[in-house]
């Protein structure tokens, strides 16, 4: 990761690697944080993965179109208030209630589970409400025919801004946590990270960075779904570098799928894309 002593700390969640990175040369004295890391990263991946039966994500996507009301999570919560605002922000471009069309793209590895709620949804019609629905002051959340969540391009940002603030919290003033190399926190700095797939170098210091690209050919291919301005065999890279991961990711996202709305917004967000070697802004 890089190349200084300290600890280095791995944890297998969301269908992904988390990595810890503590530079220093007593290693053994960041164990303990580094294990509350892991253990915050269990927790929010029971209650927001999708695929987990029982979690807060499951069963609002159960119970999709049925105007049951679910209580879930505080956090989730939050979270989920947290996606509605950006999918708003970005005119749709960051979509996480729209799983009926991303949890179906090419590469995508749905459990049996997954598709046999999203075959029971298939066949509904969205009307013209809001895709979650939640009550005032309330953990109670709804969603609308025809929709149920994935928070894959929002759900590794958001668990690494909660780790980031629990070591903050312990003290920690030079760290760096990264989510499978595309999602990534800086506590103190400087941290060199190039970006894969452009030239671009760039440091980091207390900040969030997340990195999406269009085509993964480790999963299959193309993975996120455009708003009709790519073409099957273009491929698009994009950064967004702010002040929360979580936003970094869904605005990454977004930059990838309509980028030209991005562009019109007064983000206070560093944004790049980049299609092939051509930078679009």
């Amino acid at each position: 990761m890089f190349d200084e002593p300290g600890l280095r700390y791995a944890h297998q969640a969301m269908r992904t690697t988390f990595e810890f990175f503590f530079p220093g040369t007593s290693p053994t004295q960041y164990q303990g944080i580094a294990e509350d890391c892991a253990n915050e990263l269990t927790d929010i991946e029971l209650a927001i993965s999708p695929y987990q039966e029982g979690s807060d994500i499951h069963r609002l996507n159960c119970a999709s179109g049925t105007d049951e009301w679910i209580r879930i999570g505080w956090p989730t919560y939050t979270l989920l208030k947290l996606c509605q605002s950006l999918n708003f922000t970005s005119n749709g471009a960051f979509s996480p209630f729209d799983g009926n069309r991303t949890m179906r793209v090419p590469g995508k590895v749905v459990d049996d589970q997954t598709r046999e709620i999203l075959n029971l949804i298939e066949d509904c019609s969205t009307d013209d409400k809001s895709s979650i629905e939640f009550k005032d002051d309330s953990p109670f959340a709804r969603l609308t025919a025809g929709h149920i969540i994935d928070l894959g391009a929002i759900g590794k940002g958001w668990a690494l801004d909660k780790c980031a603030a629990l070591a903050r919290d312990a003290g920690i003033e030079r760290a760096f946590f990264h989510a499978g190399g595309s999602s990534m926190v800086a506590i103190g700095g400087p941290w060199p990270v190039t970006i894969q797939g452009t030239s671009e170098q760039i440091i980091l210091a207390n900040t969030a960075m997340s990195v999406s690209r269009r085509i993964n050919s480790d999963a299959g291919g193309i993975h996120i779904i455009s708003h009709e301005n790519c073409t099957d065999n273009l491929d698009v890279v994009a950064r967004v570098i702010g002040n929360s991961c979580a936003e970094t990711d869904a605005l990454s996202t977004a930059a990838i799928v309509d980028p030209q709305h991005l562009k019109k917004l007064d983000l206070d967000y560093d944004i790049k894309v980049v299609t092939l070697d051509a930078s679009i802004y």
